[in-house]
């Protein structure tokens, strides 16, 4: 996971938490920089998305946060991404 960090295809977002003893997943998440890269590791194709909407899903979370990360990047203010996931995995 370290060489692909250092290539920059993935990055790992830390959980959100504000209370080190409540029951929360504090497990970092890993996400593709490039949602091209992870569809066609995937076999992604657009008959197989449209089948299964649950992949479309993901890709949609992967794109959503790489240009999330773009913005960030030019912005001049400091923000951090955080992700938030209970015991349930919700």
């Amino acid at each position: 996971m370290g060489i692909l960090e250092q290539l920059f295809l993935v990055q790992r977002i830390s959980p959100w938490f504000r209370n080190q003893l409540k029951r929360l997943i504090k497990t970092p998440k890993l996400h593709f920089i490039d949602f091209g890269l992870l569809s066609a590791m995937r076999g992604l194709t657009a008959d197989r998305i449209a089948k299964d909407r649950g992949a479309f899903g993901a890709l949609l979370e992967t794109f959503v946060f790489s240009e999330v990360m773009k913005q960030i990047g030019w912005s001049d203010e400091g923000y951090t991404l955080h992700h938030y996931r209970d015991k349930d995995q919700v």
